[in-house]
């Protein structure tokens, strides 16, 4: 049975790096509304989609142009793809994140 979801934000990911002890974070701009902890997406890594949780949020001061950049700590649930992400960055890309409609 599939569950009924809906989008709640885009996000661009620009670059992404690993926090020692508490995972990786994706840094980007949100494109299109806002995401929260406990939202779902996948990331795109070696060409694979891999299922990805929001587990932290925070954010920087805007720059010159008022863009906030976003920083999303996120958990794997593939440990080999996050093991890659580790060692090699996600690559620019953009995803969407979704919610269950209860």
């Amino acid at each position: 049975m599939s569950q009924v979801t809906n989008q709640i934000a885009i996000f661009k990911i620009e670059t992404s790096f690993n926090i020692t002890g508490r995972g990786i974070v994706a840094l980007g701009i949100f494109i299109e509304g806002m995401a929260k902890l406990g939202a779902k997406t996948s990331v795109l890594v070696n060409n694979k989609l891999t299922p990805v949780t929001i587990t932290g949020i925070d954010w920087g001061k805007p720059n010159d142009e008022g863009v906030i950049k976003w920083g999303l700590l996120l958990h794997f649930d593939d440990e080999e793809c996050k093991k890659i992400v580790q060692q090699s960055r996600l690559q620019e890309q953009e995803i969407i994140f979704e919610h269950p409609l209860t």
